[in-house]
């Protein structure tokens, strides 16, 4: 859907100028996550006050303490949200975040919100889009820190809007249900082979993962996406690592078609055998075509991110192999006693 934190060429400088009567101070997100055995899920009740209507213009902008303007997507009315952010305790992940409740309706009629133009100097006038916006009451994501931490950031979509009849809705009381799990097992290190990919190279895979607790079974998922759109381009064959305890490594390629190219979102996810998530990691992969590589400078083309320091050494964990490999290897090893054998016979 885009970037909702870009900032636009035009609308920007009209939100802007409305805001000035609208407090600037951000809300507070505070929600403790004790150490827990299980699943877990708590309750956050969010509690808004009422909005404001700013006129200027014939342009009507809605403002309330703590928002953000929504410039997700070109052509659409602009509408705020709100952002929530909540460090984790360590071991702490959270699985879903449900809304459970929504009430405290605001209507509001003839309300002509600004419509969002994201180009500087677009070639014909931007005109607004049809249609209930935006369509989602809130999304999260779990952000890691640079030392370790895990941060929790909730977006909440509290006003609705539909251009074509001019008619709005507000909510200021919402329910979620926050679900989260206390793991042990969790991702020290995501890696490829290569920050840079020629269409056709197979894209190499390495993950560590450790487990302080008790030992268990574990699979790692692969799943690949593009980066623009998040549709999904490859799954890949889950690995299983058999009783990890302590740290394990494993290694996962992708062989994507030689007609492939662009810069996709590799996603690392480590669950148990039940199918609990007990660890996300994402990692971009940028491909070009051959061509492009050889006549590019080291500025025309931005890399994928690379891990600041080496792949630190780990035990193999138990990785099942496939019969057939087995057999050839025992083959391998009947054929060698019997050459031992042979030479003893002859001495």
């Amino acid at each position: 859907m885009g970037n909702p934190e870009r900032k636009p060429h035009y609308v920007r400088h009209c939100f802007a100028s409305c805001l000035i009567v609208a407090c600037a101070a951000c809300l507070a997100l505070t929600i403790t996550f004790g150490s827990v055995a299980a699943a877990e899920t708590r309750t956050w009740t969010l509690d808004l006050p009422p909005c404001q209507i700013l006129s200027e213009n014939g342009v009507d902008t809605v403002t309330f303490t703590g928002i953000e303007p929504y410039f997700a997507e070109e052509g659409r009315p602009l509408v705020p949200y709100l952002v929530y952010k909540t460090e984790l305790n360590d071991g702490i992940r959270v699985q879903n975040v449900l809304l459970e409740d929504r009430s405290g309706q605001e209507q509001h009629d003839g309300l002509r919100l600004p419509v969002v133009i994201l180009q500087e100097d677009p070639l014909r006038p931007v005109t607004m889009l049809p249609g209930w916006y935006p369509a989602q009451t809130h999304s999260w994501q779990v952000e890691r820190n640079a030392d370790g931490s895990t941060t929790l950031i909730i977006r909440v979509f509290p006003f609705y809007t539909q251009p074509e009849t001019l008619a709005s809705l507000y909510y200021r009381r919402y329910v979620f249900a926050i679900e989260s799990v206390h793991i042990a097992a969790r991702m020290t290190r995501v890696s490829l082979d290569r920050a840079l990919y020629a269409t056709g190279d197979p894209v190499g895979i390495e993950v560590i993962v450790n487990n302080d607790d008790m030992a268990q079974d574990l699979l790692i998922h692969f799943t690949v996406r593009k980066l623009d759109s998040g549709a999904m381009v490859a799954e890949l064959p889950p690995v299983y690592l058999d009783d990890v305890s302590g740290q394990a490594a494993c290694q996962a390629v992708w062989t994507p078609p030689r007609t492939v190219a662009g810069d996709f979102q590799l996603e690392a996810t480590v669950t148990d055998m039940g199918g609990t998530i007990l660890d996300t990691r994402f990692l971009y992969v940028v491909i070009r075509l051959q061509e492009e590589i050889h006549a590019a400078t080291p500025t025309t083309i931005t890399p994928a991110p690379v891990p600041t320091q080496p792949i630190l050494p780990a035990p193999e964990a138990n990785v099942r192999v496939p019969v057939a490999a087995w057999l050839g290897g025992a083959a391998g090893l009947a054929v060698l006693l019997v050459s031992v054998l042979l030479l003893l016979s002859s001495c």
